[in-house]
């Protein structure tokens, strides 16, 4: 499965209702599969994954996209989540950071 990053501004917003809120404003006909084809992705599945903030570990259900042309199936992540992990990207900048600077 490959993801495709959706660019988010709020980088600490880890709730159901804001995910599905940027979810449902993407113009999926205008982004283009890694096959680059563009017009070709709907919505297939759906699938839970957890996220781990400093209030607890959230669990959001994350969008798939399948590409008519070539058969790929994409995630649908916010650019606050990084793939294949449960720590929040701001999260591991602020490790990187603090490692580099101690």
């Amino acid at each position: 499965m490959i993801m495709l990053t959706v660019p988010v501004q709020d980088f600490n917003t880890f709730t159901q209702e804001f995910y599905d809120s940027v979810i449902e404003k993407l113009e999926l006909h205008r982004i283009k599969c890694s096959c680059g084809h563009s017009g070709c992705l709907s919505c297939h599945a759906r699938y839970d994954r957890s996220v781990i903030t400093p209030s607890g570990k959230k669990v959001l259900t994350i969008w798939r996209v399948i590409c008519s042309e070539c058969g790929h199936t994409h995630a649908l992540l916010l650019s606050s989540i990084v793939s294949y992990s449960q720590i929040p990207a701001l999260t591991l900048q602020e490790i990187v950071t603090a490692y580099e600077e101690h």
